[in-house]
């Protein structure tokens, strides 16, 4: 007995339904991390240079009446 026999009907090549495939999601990435000293602090390690030190006017402090 061949295979063929013992289906009476022959498979059709029936288009195969779409699979259900799962929703593709983005490849989860680590949160970037702040850096761990601000820029601010590293400039307190290091001399700042006097170009960078702002310039205040000398503060007048206020008349009394």
């Amino acid at each position: 007995m061949s295979e063929q026999e013992e289906k009476p009907q022959p498979q059709k090549q029936q288009p195969s339904p779409t699979p259900v495939e799962p929703p593709v999601e983005p490849p989860v990435e680590p949160p970037v991390e702040p850096p761990v000293e601000p820029p601010d602090r590293i400039i307190e390690k290091g001399l700042p240079p006097v170009d960078q030190t702002p310039i205040m006017p000398p503060v007048k402090p206020p008349k009394e009446d």
